[in-house]
């Protein structure tokens, strides 16, 4: 399709929902009703636009129960625990754990990766946590819970009841959390995403074990995810440094290590309050679930990563937002926390290329930096479009041929999970974004 043929379809889309206001008033309170079964609680979050779709609550059938077992006469500590935790066995919450096998971080040996850090970055308070599905190591400090809150954090309240099932003096009302709380509360998140996750991909830890038993038993991979929450900028590039062996500019990184086939989450919360650090997780998280379902195997399109991983962080707080590209600086606009008005615009003015283009890219620098935002519009439309159709685009999309481009792939999966072509969902998301969102 030339430019000129592309800007005038735009123009053809845009002049057709504007100049039916009372069409597009109907389509935007149905699309807002729809919206209401997946997520209601507009309470929690005033700044959220009806049916943009911009927060969704999977159907988990995941509620936050007791799970361990406290001894009645010393209720710090867990008689059931299913997790190492190095600071429990320090302050005597969990029993030492004389079996634990010698564990690998880093593609090294455990105990020579925490040797390193203790020499090398000079960490005094840091923790180590290993359950079933993560390796977490954190020295994040504690903070303040009523950023989150004012933030309107519709997961909150459900984070601190998980934490004290752990922690019996911390509850829904808790301000304060130290180091050692923050780091299973991060370990807790991973969790509920990846619960998400497995509802998006419609299946579970159980069911993918099964029907992929010829794959790696963590999601596909051969190892355990490893996450790496450093407080310090100058810690986490010395620790990169160290281990991939070239100086890491960016504030954070996902990576899949090559020889114990697993997936790495490091990055730093340096000079930033919780919503930042947690919305940057959240972004970089979805990444590495998304990679590692069903093995890592090919880049999936770029497009679909990044909208993705910005529907993931700005459910939690959209004033904060993280960039994976590699175009160099960051361009202003981006800062900004109200994305819905700018796509708009955008696409009343014919400026997104066409799906049918945008949908080659596998690399982010391909795209310019804009395309956070309209990837994420993107994904919230994909949901429009029913989040039960979900799990048969993504798992179209994983099984890629060997001899099959992931522009093929996309186009059986849109074809497969919601009967369109790229061509008609490209339309039908413009025709949604001038209907749905605000002008300022």
């Amino acid at each position: 399709m030339t430019t000129l043929h592309r800007f005038a379809l735009v123009a053809g889309i845009a002049a057709s929902a504007l100049a039916q206001p009372q069409d597009a008033r109907e389509f935007a309170k149905a699309q807002a009703e729809a919206q209401k079964a997946w997520y209601e609680r507009s309470h929690e979050r005033p700044d959220l636009v009806p049916g943009a779709w911009e927060v969704v609550r999977f159907p988990t059938a995941w509620q936050p129960k007791p799970r361990y077992k406290h001894d009645p006469r010393d209720a710090r500590k867990i008689l059931n625990p299913d997790f190492y935790c190095s600071r429990c066995v320090k302050e005597g919450r969990i029993p030492a754990a004389t079996d634990r096998p010698q564990h690998r971080l880093l593609q090294r040996d455990e105990p020579q990766v925490l040797k390193w850090m203790e020499r090398e970055l000079k960490v005094e308070r840091w923790t180590l946590i290993e359950d079933d599905e993560f390796k977490l190591w954190s020295d994040l400090p504690g903070f303040n819970t009523r950023a989150l809150k004012q933030c309107g954090n519709p997961f909150l309240k459900e984070e601190l009841t998980e934490l004290g099932d752990l922690f019996p003096e911390v509850d829904d009302k808790t301000v304060v959390l130290d180091d050692h709380r923050r780091a299973h509360l991060y370990l807790i998140r991973a969790h509920r995403l990846q619960r998400d996750f497995w509802w998006l991909a419609g299946t579970n830890e159980k069911e993918c074990r099964e029907k992929y038993s010829f794959l790696g038993p963590y999601m596909g991979m051969n190892n355990k995810m490893e996450i790496f929450m450093l407080d310090s900028k100058r810690d986490y590039e010395k620790l990169m440094d160290w281990y991939l062996g070239v100086q890491v500019v960016a504030d954070g990184i996902c990576w899949h290590h090559l020889t114990d086939r697993a997936m790495l989450l490091a990055m730093h919360g340096d000079g930033q309050e919780d919503p930042q650090t947690e919305n940057y997780f959240f972004h970089r998280m979805m990444h590495n679930y998304i990679d590692a379902y069903r093995m890592f195997a090919f880049k999936m399109p770029a497009w679909f990563q990044m909208g993705m991983g910005a529907f993931a962080e700005r459910r939690e707080c959209a004033k904060y937002n993280c960039f994976c590209f590699s175009e160099g600086t960051m361009p202003r606009v981006l800062y900004e926390e109200k994305w819905l008005p700018k796509v708009k615009r955008m696409v009343a003015k014919g400026t997104p290329m066409s799906f049918v283009e945008e949908a080659t890219a596998t690399e982010y620098g391909a795209l310019s930096p804009e395309y956070h935002m309209i990837a994420y519009s993107q994904i919230c439309y994909l949901f429009s479009l029913g989040p039960e159709k979900f799990k048969v685009f993504l798992n179209a999309l994983k099984e890629k041929k060997t001899e099959e481009s992931i522009y093929a792939a996309q186009v059986r999966g849109f074809q497969s999970a919601y009967g369109i072509t790229m061509l008609q969902f490209d339309e039908g998301w413009r025709r949604w974004v001038l209907a749905i969102y605000p002008d300022v």
